[in-house]
Protein backbone atom coordinates (compact mmCIF):
# COMPACT_ATOMS: atom_id res chain seq x y z
CA UNK A 1 0.00 0.00 0.00
CA UNK A 2 1.13 3.07 -0.95
CA UNK A 3 2.57 5.70 2.03
CA UNK A 4 2.60 9.77 1.69
CA UNK A 5 4.29 11.51 4.13
CA UNK A 6 1.86 14.88 2.72
CA UNK A 7 -1.29 12.49 2.87
CA UNK A 8 -0.50 11.36 6.85
CA UNK A 9 0.48 14.95 7.86
CA UNK A 10 -2.98 16.02 6.15
CA UNK A 11 -4.56 13.52 8.28
CA UNK A 12 -2.66 14.98 11.39
CA UNK A 13 -3.84 18.16 10.39
CA UNK A 14 -7.57 17.06 10.26
CA UNK A 15 -7.39 14.85 13.15
CA UNK A 16 -5.99 16.75 16.02
CA UNK A 17 -8.64 19.27 16.57
CA UNK A 18 -10.90 16.35 16.00
CA UNK A 19 -9.26 15.10 19.06
CA UNK A 20 -9.79 18.37 21.63
CA UNK A 21 -13.30 17.95 20.66
CA UNK A 22 -13.46 14.35 22.07
CA UNK A 23 -11.51 16.06 24.91
CA UNK A 24 -14.27 18.63 25.33
CA UNK A 25 -17.15 16.13 25.48
CA UNK A 26 -15.16 13.72 27.85
CA UNK A 27 -13.93 16.55 30.27
CA UNK A 28 -17.87 18.01 30.19
CA UNK A 29 -18.79 14.84 32.50
CA UNK A 30 -15.84 14.43 34.83
CA UNK A 31 -16.51 18.12 35.65
CA UNK A 32 -20.12 16.91 36.70
CA UNK A 33 -18.26 13.79 38.73
CA UNK A 34 -15.66 15.91 40.10
CA UNK A 35 -18.84 18.57 41.13
CA UNK A 36 -20.52 15.32 42.48
CA UNK A 37 -17.88 14.22 44.75
CA UNK A 38 -17.79 17.35 46.73
CA UNK A 39 -21.21 17.14 47.45
CA UNK A 40 -21.88 13.44 48.75
CA UNK A 41 -21.65 9.52 48.08
CA UNK A 42 -24.89 9.64 47.07
CA UNK A 43 -24.81 11.86 44.48
CA UNK A 44 -21.45 10.08 43.04
CA UNK A 45 -23.13 7.07 43.12
CA UNK A 46 -26.14 8.26 41.59
CA UNK A 47 -24.56 9.69 38.49
CA UNK A 48 -22.10 6.67 37.91
CA UNK A 49 -25.85 4.73 37.70
CA UNK A 50 -27.50 7.08 35.42
CA UNK A 51 -24.35 7.44 33.34
CA UNK A 52 -24.52 3.70 32.67
CA UNK A 53 -28.32 4.31 31.27
CA UNK A 54 -26.97 7.19 29.52
CA UNK A 55 -24.11 6.51 27.55
CA UNK A 56 -25.97 3.66 25.94
CA UNK A 57 -28.22 5.69 25.01
CA UNK A 58 -26.00 8.63 23.78
CA UNK A 59 -23.83 6.33 22.23
CA UNK A 60 -26.30 4.61 19.86
CA UNK A 61 -27.98 7.28 18.84
CA UNK A 62 -24.75 9.19 17.77
CA UNK A 63 -24.09 6.83 15.55
CA UNK A 64 -27.15 7.53 13.05
CA UNK A 65 -25.38 11.46 12.96
CA UNK A 66 -21.56 9.56 12.25
CA UNK A 67 -22.89 8.79 8.72
CA UNK A 68 -23.09 12.64 7.77
CA UNK A 69 -19.67 13.42 7.36
CA UNK A 70 -18.69 10.57 5.32
CA UNK A 71 -21.56 10.70 2.96
CA UNK A 72 -21.15 14.62 2.95
CA UNK A 73 -17.65 14.11 1.79
CA UNK A 74 -18.00 11.65 -0.76
CA UNK A 75 -20.61 13.79 -2.84
CA UNK A 76 -17.87 16.75 -2.27
CA UNK A 77 -15.45 14.39 -3.39
CA UNK A 78 -18.07 13.59 -6.68
CA UNK A 79 -18.02 17.44 -7.63
CA UNK A 80 -21.06 18.44 -5.35
CA UNK A 81 -20.67 20.99 -2.73
CA UNK A 82 -23.40 20.17 -0.56
CA UNK A 83 -23.08 23.88 1.26
CA UNK A 84 -27.19 23.49 0.96
CA UNK A 85 -27.60 20.57 3.00
CA UNK A 86 -27.19 21.68 6.31
CA UNK A 87 -30.67 21.75 7.10
CA UNK A 88 -31.36 18.68 6.20
CA UNK A 89 -28.83 17.40 8.84
CA UNK A 90 -30.19 19.80 11.71
CA UNK A 91 -34.15 18.25 10.45
CA UNK A 92 -32.32 14.81 10.76
CA UNK A 93 -30.74 15.19 14.24
CA UNK A 94 -33.65 16.93 15.69
CA UNK A 95 -35.43 13.51 14.64
CA UNK A 96 -32.74 11.42 15.85
CA UNK A 97 -32.51 14.06 19.51
CA UNK A 98 -36.49 13.68 20.06
CA UNK A 99 -36.36 9.10 19.61
CA UNK A 100 -33.01 9.27 22.31
CA UNK A 101 -35.33 11.92 24.90
CA UNK A 102 -38.08 9.61 24.47
CA UNK A 103 -35.98 6.53 24.82
CA UNK A 104 -33.77 7.38 28.19
CA UNK A 105 -37.17 8.94 29.29
CA UNK A 106 -38.58 5.71 29.21
CA UNK A 107 -35.59 3.85 30.58
CA UNK A 108 -36.24 5.51 34.13
CA UNK A 109 -39.13 3.04 35.02
CA UNK A 110 -36.42 0.14 34.86
CA UNK A 111 -34.30 1.81 37.10
CA UNK A 112 -36.26 0.57 40.35
CA UNK A 113 -35.71 -2.92 39.16
CA UNK A 114 -31.97 -2.79 38.77
CA UNK A 115 -31.12 -3.78 42.38
CA UNK A 116 -29.75 -0.22 43.73
CA UNK A 117 -30.34 1.28 46.74
CA UNK A 118 -34.04 2.94 47.57
CA UNK A 119 -32.58 6.30 48.66
CA UNK A 120 -30.95 6.16 45.03
CA UNK A 121 -33.44 5.37 43.06
CA UNK A 122 -35.62 8.65 42.75
CA UNK A 123 -32.26 10.61 42.27
CA UNK A 124 -31.16 8.30 39.75
CA UNK A 125 -34.90 8.88 37.60
CA UNK A 126 -35.00 12.66 38.31
CA UNK A 127 -31.41 13.38 37.08
CA UNK A 128 -31.89 11.15 33.94
CA UNK A 129 -35.29 12.70 32.89
CA UNK A 130 -33.72 15.95 33.36
CA UNK A 131 -30.26 14.74 31.49
CA UNK A 132 -32.36 13.53 28.57
CA UNK A 133 -33.10 16.76 27.54
CA UNK A 134 -29.69 17.80 27.04
CA UNK A 135 -30.27 15.54 23.73
CA UNK A 136 -31.41 18.18 21.55
CA UNK A 137 -28.52 20.49 22.09
CA UNK A 138 -25.92 17.75 21.93
CA UNK A 139 -27.51 16.23 18.62
CA UNK A 140 -27.68 19.58 16.95
CA UNK A 141 -24.57 20.60 18.04
CA UNK A 142 -22.75 17.29 16.48
CA UNK A 143 -25.09 17.35 13.07
CA UNK A 144 -23.71 21.37 12.57
CA UNK A 145 -20.19 19.33 13.41
CA UNK A 146 -20.04 16.68 11.17
CA UNK A 147 -21.51 18.92 8.42
CA UNK A 148 -18.20 21.30 8.66
CA UNK A 149 -16.34 18.01 9.27
CA UNK A 150 -17.30 16.57 5.76
CA UNK A 151 -15.59 20.35 4.37
CA UNK A 152 -12.59 20.00 6.67
CA UNK A 153 -13.70 23.02 8.81
CA UNK A 154 -13.24 21.56 12.22
CA UNK A 155 -10.71 23.88 14.56
CA UNK A 156 -14.04 26.71 15.55
CA UNK A 157 -16.41 23.75 16.04
CA UNK A 158 -14.67 21.49 18.37
CA UNK A 159 -12.93 24.23 20.13
CA UNK A 160 -16.37 24.89 21.61
CA UNK A 161 -16.50 22.03 23.31
CA UNK A 162 -12.84 22.34 24.85
CA UNK A 163 -13.88 25.76 26.03
CA UNK A 164 -17.26 24.40 27.76
CA UNK A 165 -15.63 22.27 29.99
CA UNK A 166 -14.76 25.62 32.21
CA UNK A 167 -18.23 27.21 31.97
CA UNK A 168 -19.81 23.34 32.30
CA UNK A 169 -17.79 23.55 35.83
CA UNK A 170 -19.08 27.08 36.54
CA UNK A 171 -22.44 26.46 36.43
CA UNK A 172 -22.37 23.29 37.74
CA UNK A 173 -21.07 25.11 41.35
CA UNK A 174 -23.20 27.85 41.05
CA UNK A 175 -26.22 25.30 40.48
CA UNK A 176 -25.70 22.68 42.30
CA UNK A 177 -24.49 24.78 45.93
CA UNK A 178 -26.67 27.47 44.97
CA UNK A 179 -24.20 30.66 44.62
CA UNK A 180 -25.13 33.98 43.23
CA UNK A 181 -28.30 33.61 45.04
CA UNK A 182 -29.64 31.27 43.26
CA UNK A 183 -31.11 27.98 45.43
CA UNK A 184 -29.27 24.89 45.50
CA UNK A 185 -30.76 22.36 43.18
CA UNK A 186 -28.44 19.66 44.04
CA UNK A 187 -28.50 16.64 41.61
CA UNK A 188 -30.50 18.37 39.10
CA UNK A 189 -28.14 21.07 38.84
CA UNK A 190 -25.83 19.23 37.06
CA UNK A 191 -28.48 17.93 34.56
CA UNK A 192 -29.92 21.58 34.28
CA UNK A 193 -26.04 22.40 33.80
CA UNK A 194 -25.34 19.91 31.01
CA UNK A 195 -28.83 21.00 29.33
CA UNK A 196 -27.37 24.74 29.28
CA UNK A 197 -23.72 23.88 28.08
CA UNK A 198 -24.88 21.69 25.37
CA UNK A 199 -27.70 24.46 24.11
CA UNK A 200 -24.99 27.34 24.13
CA UNK A 201 -22.76 24.67 21.96
CA UNK A 202 -25.58 24.46 19.54
CA UNK A 203 -26.03 27.58 19.20
CA UNK A 204 -22.72 29.08 18.76
CA UNK A 205 -21.97 26.17 16.06
CA UNK A 206 -25.31 27.15 14.67
CA UNK A 207 -23.96 31.01 14.38
CA UNK A 208 -20.40 29.91 13.37
CA UNK A 209 -22.47 27.66 10.24
CA UNK A 210 -24.81 29.99 9.09
CA UNK A 211 -23.10 31.20 6.61
CA UNK A 212 -24.71 28.19 4.93
CA UNK A 213 -28.02 28.61 5.93
CA UNK A 214 -28.11 32.44 4.18
CA UNK A 215 -27.99 30.19 1.11
CA UNK A 216 -30.97 28.16 -0.60
CA UNK A 217 -32.08 25.79 1.48
CA UNK A 218 -34.22 22.79 1.27
CA UNK A 219 -35.02 19.62 2.53
CA UNK A 220 -33.57 16.84 0.55
CA UNK A 221 -34.97 14.11 1.79
CA UNK A 222 -32.89 12.11 -0.63
CA UNK A 223 -29.94 12.57 1.87
CA UNK A 224 -31.89 10.84 4.75
CA UNK A 225 -31.99 6.98 3.51
CA UNK A 226 -28.50 7.27 3.33
CA UNK A 227 -27.24 8.99 6.61
CA UNK A 228 -29.62 6.02 7.65
CA UNK A 229 -27.93 3.11 5.57
CA UNK A 230 -24.02 4.49 7.06
CA UNK A 231 -25.41 5.35 10.84
CA UNK A 232 -27.41 2.73 11.58
CA UNK A 233 -24.79 0.21 11.47
CA UNK A 234 -22.18 2.96 13.21
CA UNK A 235 -24.77 3.13 15.90
CA UNK A 236 -24.94 -0.58 16.36
CA UNK A 237 -21.02 -1.51 16.46
CA UNK A 238 -20.37 1.40 18.68
CA UNK A 239 -23.62 0.46 21.07
CA UNK A 240 -22.19 -3.50 21.11
CA UNK A 241 -18.64 -1.61 21.96
CA UNK A 242 -19.57 0.29 24.77
CA UNK A 243 -21.87 -1.83 26.36
CA UNK A 244 -19.26 -4.68 26.28
CA UNK A 245 -16.66 -2.94 28.32
CA UNK A 246 -19.85 -1.47 30.61
CA UNK A 247 -20.22 -5.30 30.53
CA UNK A 248 -17.34 -6.36 31.71
CA UNK A 249 -17.51 -3.67 34.53
CA UNK A 250 -20.38 -5.11 36.25
CA UNK A 251 -18.50 -9.08 35.74
CA UNK A 252 -15.62 -7.47 37.87
CA UNK A 253 -18.34 -5.79 40.21
CA UNK A 254 -19.10 -9.44 41.40
CA UNK A 255 -15.52 -10.74 42.01
CA UNK A 256 -14.57 -7.30 44.65
CA UNK A 257 -14.43 -3.87 45.49
CA UNK A 258 -10.47 -3.87 44.66
CA UNK A 259 -10.23 -5.61 41.37
CA UNK A 260 -13.30 -3.23 40.46
CA UNK A 261 -11.35 -0.43 41.19
CA UNK A 262 -8.33 -1.39 39.66
CA UNK A 263 -10.53 -2.41 36.51
CA UNK A 264 -11.64 1.58 36.11
CA UNK A 265 -8.38 2.79 36.46
CA UNK A 266 -7.30 1.14 33.41
CA UNK A 267 -10.26 1.35 31.86
CA UNK A 268 -9.69 4.71 32.37
CA UNK A 269 -6.45 4.88 30.91
CA UNK A 270 -7.44 2.68 27.74
CA UNK A 271 -10.43 4.86 26.81
CA UNK A 272 -7.34 8.36 27.03
CA UNK A 273 -5.42 6.63 24.26
CA UNK A 274 -8.13 5.37 23.02
CA UNK A 275 -9.33 8.99 22.01
CA UNK A 276 -6.45 9.87 19.66
CA UNK A 277 -7.03 6.42 17.18
CA UNK A 278 -10.71 7.84 17.50
CA UNK A 279 -10.32 10.68 15.89
CA UNK A 280 -7.63 9.56 13.35
CA UNK A 281 -10.72 7.14 12.50
CA UNK A 282 -13.03 10.11 12.10
CA UNK A 283 -10.78 12.13 10.29
CA UNK A 284 -10.17 8.75 7.65
CA UNK A 285 -13.77 8.61 7.23
CA UNK A 286 -14.05 12.48 5.76
CA UNK A 287 -10.47 12.11 3.97
CA UNK A 288 -10.97 8.46 2.27
CA UNK A 289 -14.77 9.28 1.41
CA UNK A 290 -13.88 12.84 -0.45
CA UNK A 291 -11.16 10.33 -2.50
CA UNK A 292 -13.36 7.55 -3.03
CA UNK A 293 -16.01 10.30 -4.47
CA UNK A 294 -13.25 11.18 -6.87
CA UNK A 295 -12.80 7.64 -7.92
CA UNK A 296 -8.86 8.70 -7.00
CA UNK A 297 -7.79 5.22 -5.60
CA UNK A 298 -4.17 6.17 -5.15
CA UNK A 299 -5.03 8.89 -2.64
CA UNK A 300 -7.28 6.82 -0.95
CA UNK A 301 -4.89 4.17 -0.40
CA UNK A 302 -1.98 7.31 0.53
CA UNK A 303 -4.47 8.37 3.28
CA UNK A 304 -5.47 4.81 4.37
CA UNK A 305 -1.29 3.82 5.41
CA UNK A 306 -1.48 7.13 7.01
CA UNK A 307 -4.33 6.52 9.00
CA UNK A 308 -3.16 3.67 10.01
CA UNK A 309 0.91 4.56 10.41
CA UNK A 310 -0.42 7.41 12.89
CA UNK A 311 -3.05 5.03 15.03
CA UNK A 312 -0.38 2.35 15.36
CA UNK A 313 2.59 4.76 16.25
CA UNK A 314 0.77 6.33 19.03
CA UNK A 315 -0.95 3.27 20.52
CA UNK A 316 2.54 1.24 19.99
CA UNK A 317 3.92 4.36 22.50
CA UNK A 318 1.10 4.12 25.17
CA UNK A 319 1.75 0.51 25.25
CA UNK A 320 5.13 1.01 26.01
CA UNK A 321 4.33 3.52 28.47
CA UNK A 322 2.00 1.12 30.18
CA UNK A 323 4.85 -1.53 30.25
CA UNK A 324 7.73 0.18 31.43
CA UNK A 325 6.28 2.74 34.05
CA UNK A 326 2.67 0.92 35.07
CA UNK A 327 3.84 2.39 38.88
CA UNK A 328 3.66 5.59 37.80
CA UNK A 329 1.18 6.55 35.78
CA UNK A 330 -1.62 4.58 38.23
CA UNK A 331 -0.06 6.58 40.80
CA UNK A 332 -1.37 9.33 39.20
CA UNK A 333 -4.98 8.09 39.99
CA UNK A 334 -4.65 6.65 43.61
CA UNK A 335 -1.56 6.31 46.09
CA UNK A 336 -2.95 2.62 47.25
CA UNK A 337 0.18 0.00 46.38
CA UNK A 338 -2.49 -3.02 46.83
CA UNK A 339 -4.48 -1.42 44.25
CA UNK A 340 -1.77 0.02 42.14
CA UNK A 341 -0.31 -3.96 42.36
CA UNK A 342 -3.92 -5.65 41.69
CA UNK A 343 -3.85 -2.93 38.40
CA UNK A 344 -0.73 -3.70 36.72
CA UNK A 345 -1.19 -7.02 35.41
CA UNK A 346 -4.56 -5.74 34.22
CA UNK A 347 -2.47 -2.82 32.64
CA UNK A 348 -0.02 -5.21 30.73
CA UNK A 349 -3.01 -6.35 29.46
CA UNK A 350 -3.95 -3.10 27.80
CA UNK A 351 -0.62 -2.64 26.65
CA UNK A 352 -0.45 -5.77 24.56
CA UNK A 353 -4.56 -4.84 22.77
CA UNK A 354 -3.31 -1.45 22.68
CA UNK A 355 -2.10 -1.64 18.98
CA UNK A 356 -5.29 -3.97 18.21
CA UNK A 357 -7.68 -0.88 19.62
CA UNK A 358 -6.60 1.62 17.63
CA UNK A 359 -6.38 -0.04 14.04
CA UNK A 360 -9.61 -1.46 15.01
CA UNK A 361 -11.25 2.14 15.52
CA UNK A 362 -9.63 3.31 12.58
CA UNK A 363 -10.31 0.91 9.98
CA UNK A 364 -13.67 1.41 11.20
CA UNK A 365 -13.64 5.13 10.17
CA UNK A 366 -11.85 4.15 6.76
CA UNK A 367 -14.86 1.82 6.33
CA UNK A 368 -17.43 4.99 7.28
CA UNK A 369 -15.44 6.40 4.60
CA UNK A 370 -16.55 4.19 2.14
CA UNK A 371 -19.75 3.48 3.14
CA UNK A 372 -19.49 -0.11 4.12
CA UNK A 373 -20.70 -0.26 7.73
CA UNK A 374 -22.61 -3.34 8.25
CA UNK A 375 -19.51 -5.75 8.25
CA UNK A 376 -18.02 -3.11 11.10
CA UNK A 377 -21.27 -3.95 12.89
CA UNK A 378 -20.92 -7.88 12.32
CA UNK A 379 -17.13 -7.97 13.26
CA UNK A 380 -18.27 -6.15 16.88
CA UNK A 381 -21.13 -8.89 17.59
CA UNK A 382 -18.63 -11.63 16.47
CA UNK A 383 -15.83 -10.20 18.31
CA UNK A 384 -17.62 -8.41 21.97
CA UNK A 385 -20.50 -10.61 22.03
CA UNK A 386 -19.97 -13.89 20.42
CA UNK A 387 -15.98 -14.49 21.64
CA UNK A 388 -14.98 -11.26 24.19
CA UNK A 389 -17.40 -11.68 26.95
CA UNK A 390 -17.62 -15.30 26.57
CA UNK A 391 -13.72 -16.05 26.72
CA UNK A 392 -13.54 -13.29 29.72
CA UNK A 393 -15.92 -14.69 32.10
CA UNK A 394 -14.89 -18.29 31.19
CA UNK A 395 -11.33 -16.80 32.43
CA UNK A 396 -12.66 -14.71 35.23
CA UNK A 397 -14.46 -17.30 36.75
CA UNK A 398 -13.88 -20.94 35.70
CA UNK A 399 -10.08 -20.62 35.53
CA UNK A 400 -10.10 -18.07 38.82
CA UNK A 401 -8.58 -15.44 36.68
CA UNK A 402 -10.44 -12.29 37.89
CA UNK A 403 -9.93 -9.31 35.98
CA UNK A 404 -7.39 -10.31 33.98
CA UNK A 405 -9.11 -12.70 32.78
CA UNK A 406 -12.20 -9.89 31.37
CA UNK A 407 -9.32 -7.83 30.03
CA UNK A 408 -7.67 -10.79 28.29
CA UNK A 409 -11.57 -11.66 26.63
CA UNK A 410 -11.92 -8.16 25.87
CA UNK A 411 -8.40 -8.65 23.97
CA UNK A 412 -9.51 -11.70 22.43
CA UNK A 413 -12.41 -9.96 21.24
CA UNK A 414 -10.16 -6.55 19.55
CA UNK A 415 -8.53 -8.88 17.93
CA UNK A 416 -10.85 -10.87 16.34
CA UNK A 417 -12.38 -7.38 15.15
CA UNK A 418 -9.21 -6.30 13.74
CA UNK A 419 -8.78 -8.84 11.95
CA UNK A 420 -12.56 -9.02 10.38
CA UNK A 421 -11.85 -5.43 9.56
CA UNK A 422 -8.79 -5.55 7.73
CA UNK A 423 -9.80 -8.44 5.34
CA UNK A 424 -13.08 -6.87 4.50
CA UNK A 425 -11.17 -3.33 3.80
CA UNK A 426 -8.30 -5.22 2.04
CA UNK A 427 -10.86 -6.86 -0.14
CA UNK A 428 -12.62 -3.41 -0.73
CA UNK A 429 -9.73 -1.97 -1.80
CA UNK A 430 -8.03 -5.14 -4.12
CA UNK A 431 -12.28 -4.03 -6.18
CA UNK A 432 -11.61 -0.59 -6.50
CA UNK A 433 -8.29 -1.63 -8.21
CA UNK A 434 -9.55 -3.72 -10.34
CA UNK A 435 -12.38 -1.49 -11.48
CA UNK A 436 -10.41 1.47 -11.98
CA UNK A 437 -7.82 -0.97 -14.17
CA UNK A 438 -11.21 -2.07 -16.32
Amino acid sequence: MPFSKKRTYEMLQLSWPILLGQMGHMLIGATNVFVAGRHSADMVAAIAIANSFSLLVYIFFLGFLMGISPVLSNKRGSGKDCGDCLLTCLVYAFAVSVAAILVLIATCSIVPFVGIEAKLVPLVQDYMFWFSWSYLGVYMYAAVREFLQAREDVMFVNMVALVAVAINLSLNFILVFGYAGLPAMGLNGLAVSTIMVRTLMMLIALLYASRFLKNKQFFDHSLIPEFIRVGFPTALAVFLEVAAFCGSTLLIARIDTFQTAAHNIVFTLASITYMVPLSIGAAAAVKVAHAHGESNNRRLKEYVSGALFLSILFMAAGALCFVLIPEHIMGIFTPDSRLIEIATPILFVAALFQIMDGAQVTLAGILRGLQITKPTFIACFIGYIILGIPCGALLAYRYHLGAVGIWIGLAVGLFAVTIILSAVLSKQLKRNTCGQAQ
